[in-house]
Parts: C-alpha cells; structure tokens; sequence
C-alpha cells in the first residue's frame, strides 16, 4: 500500500527508509522491556509503550506501511489505555523520543491524525512512530543480553561473598568481626562489582 501523500497537511512527514520488522511486535517490545535498566527506562515507560503497540493492529513493527508503525493515538487515549495521566503519558514520551526508542512522525501542528481512501485503508498517518523497535532490535536485544550477563555475574559474586563469609564464620577471629560487619552492610544493599569484589579479596585473605 503506497502513501498517498496529497491528504497530508502541510509539514507532514512520509515514511523513512530501513528495513520491515521480522519479530512479531510483542517480541520487538519484550528487547525493550529486558533492556529496560540500561536504557535508563522506569516500569511507567513500558507500560505507555506497550499501550501504544496495542494501539497497532498489525502483527509486527514495519515499515511496509505507515498503520505498521505510526500510533495515531492521542495522549488521552493512550493514557487511559495505560492507567495513568495525560501529563504522565507526555513525560514519558519526550523521554522515548530522546533516547530513539519512539520517533514523531507528525504535522508542523503537532497533531495525529490518519486518512483513509473509501475503501476505509489507511494512506496516510500523522503522530507517533514505533520503527526503531523494528530497526533497532538486534541492539536491543544486544544489550539486553550484555545486561542480563553482567547481573548474573553480580549474582555470582554475591553468593561467592556470602560462602566466603560463612567460611570466616566458623574460624572467627580477632579482627574478624569488624569484617563482618562491614560485609552485612554491603551485601544488605545493592553493591557495585568493586565493592563485592574487594569484600572477597579480603575475605579470601583472612580465611
């Protein structure tokens, strides 16, 4: 389906060029919801984006046509559909456009809209752009991996930590309690790899 580009308004934008998404959507925003952290993306970032997907009828994010990856939606709709406020769903927005997650596709007004023919197909579509889920899976998916491992190697270090200690436990010491201490402390909270890993340095050297 070709965009018929004389309904637009002035300043309205066509489509981009790339490549047509392979993963169906919900797998395409799955890399983004498990690349979250990284991303520096809250739980209220997901849940707006995954009411925009919602808001497409296609099976997956693609370029084939503009109802493949452009959310006409108006804030208030999607903030309903996500349970939280107009201003929240702003917010968030302006946030999923700054880091590339989400791209406006709109007129100079700032409105979404959609033409249909009279065959009720859409030929053209003003508003909010879900391609980079398509486009840019394969990073996501990337770093959602690469964060996936270095948590699970954070996790590894704690409970190396928490047998090293037990270790001190039964051949306590002088001196030993205050490490102790120090190392309740740390693994109570949420520490970074140096920290844990000079906890089991010295654990080690003390055992």
């Amino acid at each position: 389906m070709k965009t018929v580009k004389n309904f637009a308004p002035n300043g309205a934008a066509g489509s981009t060029t790339g490549h047509g998404g392979i993963a169906p959507k919900w797998m395409q925003l799955r890399a983004i919801e498990e690349a979250r952290e990284p991303l520096g993306l809250r739980a209220t970032s997901i849940s707006i984006l995954r009411a925009m997907v919602s808001f497409m009828s296609a099976d997956r994010v693609s370029e084939i046509a503009d109802d493949h990856h452009i959310i006409y939606a108006s804030n208030a709709a999607i903030a309903e559909r996500a349970h939280v406020s107009i201003q929240t769903v702003e917010r968030h927005v302006a946030r999923l456009v700054g880091i590339g997650v989400i791209q406006r596709f709109t007129a100079t007004n700032g409105k979404r809209w959609v033409r249909r023919n009279r065959e009720g197909q859409v030929t053209l579509v003003s508003g909010l752009s879900l391609l980079p889920l398509a486009t840019r899976h394969a990073e996501f998916t990337a770093l959602a991996g690469k964060f996936r491992r270095a948590q699970e190697a954070l996790q590894v270090l704690r409970d190396q930590c928490t047998l090293a200690l037990a270790r001190l436990q039964e051949t306590i010491t002088g001196g030993i309690q205050d490490l102790l201490d120090r190392a309740r402390r740390i693994l109570r909270r949420q520490p970074q790899q140096d920290a844990l890993q000079g906890l089991l340095d010295e654990s080690n050297a003390r055992a």
